[in-house]
């Protein structure tokens, strides 16, 4: 028998982790970002495995950190497009149209084209500002990762989200959309659950 197996033969029959493997066996929901990071941080302590989807998991923190990548201007410009069409009403295009829209014999420029050439400018300016700063460089390197997590091997996986909940730890903001997680918190609401 080896270490590792030994330790999870140890854990299996030690009585103050029979809550946690509860916890982790009965576990199901990946869109609560908090769950989600304890039920992690239970299947590091028990070095199980089993019962973690890390497909479920990479699904449900990729649209923040996209989110947050794309509002700084560090994803590509239909990206930022995007982002920033969830902010402005329909209506205001139109305003930009009838303000400063061109439409004559020789001309036409629309209120979509105007939108467009000033959300370039911002996207510029975004991207200029903060493409340098190492945290936007860590937190765009793991959205990378994550891009491309489908063949990684397990311990691979581990590590990556392991980096996902440090970023988060060391930067905040960056898990969830508009709440900062308490790492420290939800590590000693895990490790009460052994005593």
């Amino acid at each position: 028998m080896t270490q590792m197996e030994a330790y999870t033969v140890e854990i299996a029959l030690n009585p103050k982790f029979r809550p946690m493997i509860r916890e982790v066996q009965k576990f199901d929901d990946y869109n609560d970002t908090e769950e989600l990071i304890k039920h992690f941080l239970r299947c590091s302590t028990l070095n199980d495995w089993s019962n973690f989807d890390f497909e479920a998991a990479f699904d449900t923190i990729r649209t923040p950190i996209k989110q947050k990548l794309a509002e700084h201007g560090l994803l590509e410009l239909k990206d930022y497009i995007e982002y920033m069409e969830d902010l402005v009403c329909p209506g205001d295009i139109e305003k930009l149209e009838s303000s400063w829209g061109i439409d004559n014999n020789y001309v036409y420029l629309s209120g979509n084209e105007i939108y467009e050439a000033i959300l370039k400018c911002q996207y510029d300016k975004m991207r200029e500002t903060f493409e340098s700063y190492d945290t936007f460089k860590d937190i765009k390197e793991i959205y990378d990762k994550i891009e491309r997590s489908y063949n990684n091997s397990l311990q691979e996986n581990i590590n990556l989200f392991d980096s996902c909940i440090h970023a988060e730890h060391v930067n905040g903001n960056i898990l969830c959309d508009f709440c900062d997680i308490d790492i420290d918190s939800l590590k000693s609401d895990v490790e009460s659950e052994l005593e």
